[in-house]
């Protein structure tokens, strides 16, 4: 029998998921473009300090990696073991604030290196001190990592959800404010003033959150009294995995925007930074359905009923689900790419005739690049919630080394003939290897099932998209469309295609009662 309570949470999640996920997309979008408009090298600065020496996002994520499976195995049903739980949560915070404090060094070290002098930029002084907020704003995020995890561990993802919406409207609000109050703001003064707004935000969203997830269970207090070496050192390693993993996937772009500084200065850190964006908003999409995914595995481990045909249930409509949106959304790109960028960005960055075509270029290899990660998401997270992340992150190491090897050995090569666009092609090249070859050929092993059958969700979104693709060219090329006509005939033939292959999952999955075997085995 199918527990339906499982079934309405992991609901739950999806919907709340990209609730968030559509309010964030439309905050970032005018984010990102309200922060070009103060210039290029505004926004490369932005983009380097963020991005390139940001570590908050990432080792949030490293984190999660360890935390969820401890944590998750000292929760049945979302109740605390007594015997047991305060030693795996003091622990828990233990680690959290060893990672800040990495963080706290790693940040500095790459600040000292990477950020302009005085001599090279009059926004040095309020870079340090944007960067400053910036690794405050990191030791909140990650020393209080696991009364996040809890929320999703528990399966309060709607909750999980609106925290991160807070995170990202508390940012635009920081930057805007300045500019409603001084509208005649220097830039230098202005980068000072959305650090400390956006520190200080943070800082109490963390206090309100800390206090709802008390609120759940007595023993959620934070605490650091019941903390053991040997649960610590535990935790390290089941993270060793997870930190394998989080440093492949996270290499290639981070790495690449310090490159993008070395070798094409503040205009080659903006180009990539919204070539980046695109990219990563088209991950959010399908990234959007996985947060949580690891948690809702580590819970079905431990759930007293069998979650077998839970987790393929889970599983299968999930990557479903992932195809339908990657497949129209990527179809959507392809056709609407240099479009997109006029409306979003052609008014305010600067020399748009010749930095709009070359962002667009290289977008649409971020974006194709990304496709390709995106299709194993929710194998790598399942797979990482059910304890098994040791069986595929070592492989992805091989196009993590790779990237920077390929980048340094091409400019070696071609000099000053080397442009950023070549980013965009090793990253396609480097994405293929790992999640169109290596992760799919382990995953078919682990799972032990075939490749046809674990790409079987993707086919029907596939072939409708594709349907959608070639109607599209066949009428643009006979018939001549104005740019909004363009615009609104291509969204609704992948509208369209997205509709059909919802509608068809629903007959298959739905109206068999979740019951069908889909091909998943234990």
């Amino acid at each position: 029998m199918i527990n339906n309570n499982i079934l309405k949470r992991e609901a739950i999640r999806i919907i709340s998921n990209y609730l968030r996920l559509v309010a964030n997309l439309m905050i970032g979008i005018y984010l990102v473009r309200v922060i070009v408009s103060h210039g290029t090298e505004f926004f490369g600065l932005y983009t380097l300090i963020t991005i390139g020496i940001g570590f908050s996002v990432m080792l949030r994520e490293l984190l999660s990696r360890g935390l969820v499976p401890e944590l998750g195995e000292q929760l049945i049903d979302g109740i605390p073991r007594e015997d047991s739980f305060s030693e795996v949560y003091s622990s828990s915070f233990f680690v959290s604030w060893s990672f800040a404090l990495l963080g706290i060094l790693l940040m500095t070290l790459l600040g000292y290196w990477l950020l302009p002098s005085a001599q090279e930029s009059h926004l040095a002084l309020a870079g340090k001190y944007f960067l400053g907020f910036r690794i405050l704003s990191m030791c909140i995020t990650i020393g209080f990592a696991p009364l996040l995890n809890l929320l999703m561990i528990t399966q309060r993802q709607a909750s999980a959800n609106l925290v991160r919406f807070f995170e990202r409207l508390i940012e635009l609000i920081a930057f805007i404010t300045p500019t409603i109050i001084f509208p005649d703001i220097a830039p230098e003064t202005l980068l000072i003033y959305f650090g400390g707004l956006s520190f200080t935000g943070r800082a109490f969203l963390y206090l309100v959150t800390g206090l709802f997830v008390i609120k759940i269970h007595k023993s959620f207090v934070p605490t650091f009294k019941y903390r053991a070496k040997a649960t610590i050192i535990k935790i390290y390693k089941t993270m060793g995995w997870g930190a394998v993993y989080v440093l492949s996937m996270n290499a290639h772009v981070r790495l690449n925007v310090i490159f993008a500084k070395i070798f094409f200065g503040p205009l080659g850190v903006t180009i990539f930074g919204v070539a980046t964006q695109l990219m990563g908003y088209t991950r959010q999409l399908i990234f959007g359905l996985i947060v949580g995914l690891d948690a809702v595995f580590a819970s079905l481990t431990n759930t007293k009923s069998n979650a077998r045909v839970l987790k393929e249930q889970v599983l299968t409509g999930s990557s479903a689900i992932q195809g339908i949106l990657l497949f129209n959304v990527l179809g959507v790109f392809i056709f609407l790419h240099m479009d997109i960028l006029q409306l979003w960005l052609g008014d305010v960055i600067e020399n748009p005739d010749q930095n709009l075509k070359i962002i667009a270029e290289l977008s649409v290899l971020m974006v194709l690049g990304i496709s390709l990660r995106s299709l194993n998401l929710g194998w790598m997270s399942a797979l990482t919630g059910s304890g098994q992340i040791s069986k595929f992150a070592g492989w992805l190491l091989i196009p993590a080394i790779l990237n920077p090897t390929l980048i340094y050995f091409l400019y070696l090569i071609f000099g000053k003939y080397f442009t950023i666009i070549y980013f965009g092609w090793i990253f396609v090249g480097l994405q293929f290897l790992a999640h169109g070859i290596i992760v799919p050929y382990l995953t078919s092993r682990i799972m032990d099932i075939s490749i046809k059958r674990l790409f079987s969700p993707f086919f029907t979104p596939l072939a409708f998209a594709i349907c959608a693709l070639v109607i599209c060219v066949m009428c643009f090329y006979f018939f001549n469309f104005g740019k909004f006509f363009r615009g609104a005939f291509v969204l609704a033939m992948f509208s369209l295609s997205g509709l059909l292959s919802l509608f068809t999952l629903y007959w298959r999955f739905i109206r068999n009662g979740g019951n069908k075997n889909i091909g998943l085995r234990q």
